[in-house]
């Protein structure tokens, strides 16, 4: 297993690219994502079987503190949830 911080920083790293967010930003929304994944409840995070994470429940927990706080706007919180909610680029896509 990777580290989850840098997977996801490769991951925004598009919306930095794009002008999107900023390098700063992008490493608060990573610290911010990567501290509700390790404080999810049980109930947020998938188990042997269970149904896949609720991660637009993630997102909100771990994006709206910092949209509170002014460090990114709603806007750069859905286009992160969005980005975010997209399989990876290569990945594949189900189909067979």
């Amino acid at each position: 297993m990777g580290d989850s911080s840098a997977m996801l920083g490769r991951r925004l790293d598009p919306l930095v690219q794009q002008g999107t967010i900023s390098a700063a930003q992008q490493q608060s929304i990573v610290a911010a994502l990567t501290d509700a994944v390790a404080n999810a409840r049980p109930s947020v995070m998938p188990t042997g079987g269970a149904q896949p994470p609720d991660l637009g429940a993630l997102f909100s927990t771990a994006l709206d503190p910092l949209v509170n706080d002014g460090i990114i706007t709603a806007a750069q919180e859905a286009a992160v949830s969005t980005a975010l909610s997209a399989p990876p680029a290569g990945a594949p896509s189900g189909s067979q």
